[in-house]
């Protein structure tokens, strides 16, 4: 599969079963000290350690050697290519062409 980020095309690997439930388990993780009632979120409140975990598991899925795909980029840069892994890999795309 491939992204694109910044005008930059990228190939990544497809992601498994396993590897996706464990992906939504750490990135859940991140999001657990929220409060969310009725569907709407009241009081955000985000773990950074946790979702840059979730981001470097993603990262790690997506590229054989993500230290080499990724050596031109600023940490910044890394850090908005391991974002949209993580929301491709959490939002995958059906049949029908979206992703809901």
């Amino acid at each position: 599969m491939t992204i694109t980020v910044q005008d930059k095309e990228y190939k990544i690997k497809d992601i498994n079963w396993k590897q996706s439930r464990h992906l939504h388990h750490l990135h859940t993780q991140a999001y657990f000290a929220s409060s969310i009632s009725d569907g709407k979120i009241d009081d955000l409140k985000i773990d950074f350690d946790k979702f840059y975990k979730a981001m470097e598991y993603a990262i790690e899925i997506a590229f054989n050697e993500p230290q080499e795909s990724l050596k031109d980029l600023t940490h910044a840069q890394i850090d908005e290519v391991g974002q949209i892994i993580m929301n491709t890999y959490l939002n995958p795309v059906k049949k029908n062409g979206n992703s809901d």
